[in-house]
């Protein structure tokens, strides 16, 4: 839900409904603490600090104190969630709610389970809605193409059972 430029300033992306409901959960008392995941992707050229860096730059933007904030490592989802469960250890159960994009959620909380974590799916960048069934629906489009892509992959995580 995050980008960044070269000089490592955090703004918030399309999907950042991600980032600012995780902060008005803090911010309403209904979490402690939160946590970041992501990391610097090579083929994004202006991008110099993680999207977990860069999601904590906006929290302590809002407010939010650097020592109730915990960044994960991982490459993607999986190994977020296998680093998320080494983390808690042998820790008594806690609530923990996992937070990503709707479309995502079933796909990480299948990824939880398969790591023994027992978490509360929180949904964020909801794209729901009704299409109206226009002419200029038929012709390709940016967002269409975004949601084509989101959709396989997702499809695809779960045919290989990931």
């Amino acid at each position: 839900g995050t980008r960044s430029n070269v000089d490592g300033q955090a703004w918030l992306s399309t999907s950042g409904d991600r980032v600012i409901l995780a902060a008005r959960l803090y911010q309403r008392g209904k979490t402690p603490r939160l946590a970041a995941t992501g990391r610097v992707y090579q083929w994004v050229e202006e991008q110099t600090i993680s999207l977990a860096e860069s999601a904590e730059q906006i929290w302590t933007d809002l407010g939010i104190p650097k020592s109730d904030i915990m960044l994960i490592e991982g490459r993607n989802t999986s190994e977020e969630l296998r680093n998320l469960s080494q983390w808690m250890g042998d820790q008594s159960p806690q609530r923990i709610g996992l937070l990503t994009s709707a479309y995502h959620l079933p796909r990480a909380m299948r990824l939880a389970k398969a790591n023994g974590l027992e978490l509360i799916p929180l949904a964020a960048d909801q794209q729901a809605g009704t299409i109206d069934a226009v002419p200029l629906c038929l012709i390709p489009s940016r967002r269409g193409f975004r949601m084509t892509e989101l959709a396989t992959k997702e499809y695809l995580a779960a045919l290989v059972k990931r």
